[in-house]
């Protein structure tokens, strides 16, 4: 059975082979950051949009907009909005500390999947603002007038900082190098 090769989801754990004095090495494929800037200032560009994009998320929840108390066509979209902003930055803590060179399974994990994760975060957002749009025609604004368009702004910020994340991220170039077969 230890000989067998995993499928699905854990297949990348066949990649990893024992060392002679214990634990365990990778030997598959690798992708490493090539841009022509420094890797460091990739990475302090990368984390100013989805860091920022994460932060209007926590700024328009700390507003209390109407409809947000209680309206769950306006507070379910935001909290799917929240899930996916702490996915883009858990996907950005894994690629800061992982380094330039990552292990394929880790690149697919990050740089591959922060405009899926980012799009995710776009159409949570899109429509959360259309949820309190909807409660504000039919109720009013409740007098949060204010509190209404720092969540709308905060929101429509952080849509824009996580287009500019994808739009960014799409340009940043990474190189396929050999596996250590």
């Amino acid at each position: 059975m230890s000989n067998s090769h995993r499928k699905g989801r854990k297949a990348y754990l066949n990649d990893y082979k024992p060392k002679k004095g214990g634990g365990y090495e990778y030997k598959g494929k690798r992708y490493a950051y090539r841009g022509d800037q420094s890797f460091k200032s990739m990475l302090i560009r990368l984390w100013a949009f989805g860091g920022g994009a994460f932060a209007c998320m926590i700024v328009a929840g700390s507003v209390s907009p109407p409809g947000i108390n209680g309206c769950a066509y306006v507070i379910l979209p935001y909290a799917a909005g929240v899930i996916a902003a702490v996915s883009v930055v858990w996907a950005l803590c894994r690629l800061t500390a992982r380094g330039q060179s990552l292990e394929k399974h880790v690149y697919e994990a990050t740089v591959e999947a922060l405009p899926k994760r980012g799009i995710l975060f776009l159409f949570f957002s899109a429509i959360s603002l259309a949820g309190l749009a909807v409660y504000v025609i039919f109720n009013g604004f409740q007098q949060k007038f204010i509190h209404f368009l720092v969540f709308f702004a905060a929101q429509i910020l952080g849509m824009v900082l996580i287009i500019l994340l994808g739009r960014y991220i799409k340009r940043i170039e990474w190189h396929e190098t050999p596996s250590q077969n």
